[in-house]
C-alpha cells in the first residue's frame, strides 16, 4: 500500500498519522466502524500499538474521553515495551501531557486517555461513575467476560458527538479467558483460515471475520508487522515454547484448548427423523435408528443458588446457573441423547416456575435433582413427577487433600463421552453453543462454571449399566418397570437386576 492508501484506510487524526503510520493490518483494524472488535492472535502483530492508535483517533475532539485497560498495573508499566512506554512514544509528540497521579494523558483539545487495571473481579466497581467514548482491553483473555461486558455500560455520548464510540480488544490465545473470548469472537472459518497460513505468511488483505453483525475479528501475525525481525522472532518461538503455546503464539491458533477435560473429538451428534433419533459417529455417519418410544426419558436439575455459591459470587467468583436438562436413555446400547436444556440465573420463584414448565412440556418419567439448598423444596413443589434427590458428589469421589473433586464426580460422564455414547442435537436449537462452550473449556478447576457439566454428570451416573449374565444390573429407577431396578435415595443404593 502507498502512504495515501494507508491514510485513507486509517481515520487517525492527521497529526497522529505523522507520528506513527499504521502498517496495513493495523490500518484495516483502525478502519472498522463496528461496536466491538478483536485484533491479534499470534504474538508480534502490533496489538498494543493498534489499540493506542485507535484511542488516538479522538484526541482533537474537545471532551473526548477514552480508557486503556490491562489486568494489573504491573502489566501496564513494567519493561521498556509496556503500554505506558508505547503511549509516551505516540502521545507525547501529539501534544499530550501525562498526569501520573491519575494515569491519564491530557491533550490540548481537552481530550483525555486514561489507563486503568482490573486486578480483582470486582474492580469494575471502581468505574461505576465515569463515562467513556472508547474503551480498549489489551490481552483480553486475562479478563473475565463479566468485566468485559460490564464496561460497555460506561460508554455514553451526546447525539451530535463526532467520534464513533466502541470497544476494541487485542489478545493472544490462551489465558484464563481463552474460552469465552474464543466463543465471542472466533468463528470456525477464522480458525481454519489462520491454520492455513504459515508462520512467515502475512495475512491476506481483507481477512476479517464477523461472528455478529456489529462484532469483528481481525487476525494479525508476526509476518504482518514489518518492524519486527521476523526470522529471529519466529526462530525463538519455535525453539523455546511448548507445542500448545507455540501453536497459540506463533500461529494465533484459537482452536487449541490446553487441559480441557472434555475433548472436541469426543462429541457426537444426532439427527431427528419423526420419532426416531439417528446417532452419528465421529465422521458424521448415521450408525443407528432409535425409536424414542423405546427410550427412558428423564430430567436432571442443577439448582444452583447454594449459600456457598452466593458467597463466592460476592467475592467475585463466576456466577452459578440453574440448569434443567432433558435426556433420553436407550438401554440397548447404553446411549444418552440430550434433547433440551433450560439455563438461567433466577431466584427461587423463577426456578420452580421454569423447571415445572420444562417438565410439563417434556413429561419425563424421572426427575433427578441436586440435593443441595433448593433441591429438597423444589422436589416438594413438583407434584405429579417422580423426583429423586441426588448427591452432587458420588460416594468415594475425592480430589486433592481428600476433598470431593469435580473431575471425580464427572467420571461416568467423561467415560461415556470418550466411548461415544453421549449424543447432542445437530440442528434446530439455541442452547447448544453455550453447552459446547462450557464442556470444551472445562478443566475441573474450582473457579470455572460447571453447571451444565454437573447436570450431565447426574445423567451419566444414574444411568450407568453393567453387563451381567446376558442382562444388566441397572443403577437407576424406571417407574414403567415395576421390579428388578435400583433406586438411589438419600445416599444409599438399592440394587436389582432385569433381563436386557
Amino acid at each position: 500500500m502507498t502512504d495515501d492508501e494507508l491514510g485513507r484506510l486509517s481515520p487517525l487524526s492527521a497529526s497522529a498519522t505523522k507520528v506513527r503510520r499504521p502498517h496495513p493490518r493495523q490500518a484495516e483494524f483502525l478502519a472498522l466502524h463496528c461496536e466491538e472488535a478483536l485484533y491479534g492472535g499470534a504474538a508480534g502483530g502490533g496489538k498494543t500499538e493498534a489499540l493506542l492508535m485507535w484511542l488516538a483517533q479522538g484526541i482533537e475532539v474537545p471532551g473526548y474521553s477514552a480508557i486503556f485497560f490491562r489486568r494489573t498495573y504491573a502489566q501496564l508499566s513494567k519493561s521498556n515495551d509496556s503500554p505506558l512506554t508505547k503511549a509516551f512514544d505516540l502521545f507525547r509528540p501529539l501534544g499530550g501531557k501525562y498526569k501520573a497521579s491519575e494515569y491519564r494523558w491530557n491533550f490540548p483539545s481537552g481530550a483525555s486517555i486514561e489507563f486503568g487495571h482490573l486486578q480483582h473481579e470486582l474492580s469494575i466497581m471502581d468505574y461505576q461513575g465515569p463515562a467513556y467514548h472508547r474503551i480498549a482491553f489489551d490481552e483480553l483473555t486475562q479478563f473475565s467476560e463479566a468485566q468485559y461486558t460490564y464496561l460497555f455500560s460506561r460508554m455514553r455520548k451526546r447525539t451530535d458527538f463526532p467520534i464513533k464510540m466502541g470497544v476494541r480488544a487485542a489478545s493472544n490465545p490462551g489465558g484464563p479467558g481463552h474460552g469465552w473470548v474464543r466463543q465471542r469472537f472466533i468463528t470456525r472459518d477464522a480458525e481454519l483460515a489462520v491454520q492455513s497460513l504459515g508462520a512467515y505468511q502475512a495475512s491476506p488483505p481483507g481477512l476479517i471475520f464477523w461472528p455478529a453483525p456489529d462484532r469483528a475479528f481481525v487476525p494479525a501475525r508476526v509476518a504482518d508487522n514489518p518492524s519486527l525481525d521476523i526470522e529471529d522472532y519466529v526462530g525463538r518461538l519455535r525453539t523455546q515454547l511448548s507445542p500448545v503455546l507455540r501453536q497459540r503464539l506463533l500461529n494465533g491458533d484459537w482452536s487449541v484448548v490446553e487441559d480441557a477435560a472434555i475433548k472436541l473429538e469426543w462429541l457426537r451428534y444426532y439427527d431427528m427423523r419423526g420419532d426416531y433419533l439417528q446417532p452419528m459417529n465421529a465422521d458424521g455417519k448415521v450408525i443407528d435408528a432409535v425409536d424414542c418410544r423405546t427410550c427412558s426419558r428423564f430430567a436432571t436439575v442443577d439448582t444452583a443458588g447454594t449459600s456457598k455459591q452466593k458467597a463466592d459470587e460476592k467475592k467475585g467468583k463466576p456466577a452459578s446457573w440453574s440448569v434443567c436438562q432433558i435426556w433420553e436413555y436407550w438401554p440397548k446400547a447404553q446411549y444418552l441423547f440430550l434433547r433440551h436444556v433450560w439455563r438461567d440465573r433466577v431466584a427461587w420463584d423463577g426456578l420452580k416456575s421454569a423447571v415445572r414448565h420444562v417438565l410439563a412440556e417434556w413429561r419425563p418419567t424421572r426427575v433427578l435433582i441436586e440435593n443441595a439448598h433448593h433441591g429438597p423444596p423444589l422436589a416438594g413443589e413438583l407434584s405429579g413427577f417422580h423426583t429423586e434427590l441426588v448427591s452432587p458428589v458420588p460416594r468415594g469421589a475425592r480430589g486433592e487433600e481428600g476433598k470431593p473433586g469435580k473431575l471425580e464426580r464427572a467420571t461416568e460422564l467423561l467415560n461415556m463421552l470418550e466411548q461415544g455414547r453421549v449424543f447432542l442435537p445437530r440442528y434446530n436449537n439455541s442452547w447448544l453453543p453455550e453447552l459446547e462452550y462450557e464442556w470444551l473449556t472445562w478443566t475441573g478447576l474450582d473457579d470455572e462454571t460447571s453447571d451444565q457439566v454437573d447436570a450431565a454428570a447426574y445423567a451419566a451416573r444414574h444411568n450407568a449399566a453393567i453387563p451381567c449374565w446376558g442382562g444388566v444390573i441397572r443403577l437407576d429407577h424406571d417407574p414403567r418397570i415395576g421390579f428388578g431396578m435400583g433406586n438411589y435415595r438419600g445416599g444409599s443404593w438399592g440394587l436389582g437386576w432385569g433381563w436386557g
